[in-house]
């Protein structure tokens, strides 16, 4: 069975009202095993509960900053294409450092590291 791969931006507050959890269970019903949150300090909020709920994370933030469509634009490609988690960071930084006018190195910093 091939599996179903998506993309989904979740803001913080809707975990805090509790509106996040059937979306984690709509996830498991139709076996969607990816996830990417972009919102401030999205690592700390969602990394443990989506990885519990057996929802691998694409793409987590780890400082307050703005979440653009942009960003899931840049890093579609290489996740569409099968490229490692890293590739992702690297594209999303990319991408926020242009919008930002910042250096690429800061700009991917507000990425969070995730195994390949």
């Amino acid at each position: 069975m091939k599996r179903q791969r998506t993309i989904r931006d979740a803001g913080r507050r809707r975990w805090e009202s509790q509106r996040f959890l059937p979306l984690v269970a709509s996830a498991l019903h139709h076996r969607l095993t990816y996830d990417c949150v972009l919102c401030c300090i999205s690592d700390r909020y969602f990394r443990e509960r989506l990885e519990d709920a057996g929802v691998r994370p694409v793409l987590l933030t780890t400082q307050l900053m703005y979440p653009g469509s942009f960003i899931l634009h840049d890093a579609l490609d290489p996740w569409l294409t099968g490229k490692d988690r890293k590739a992702l960071r690297t594209a999303a930084g990319a991408a926020y450092a242009r919008n930002q006018k910042i250096k690429t190195a800061a700009a991917t910093g507000v990425f969070a590291e995730l195994a390949p």
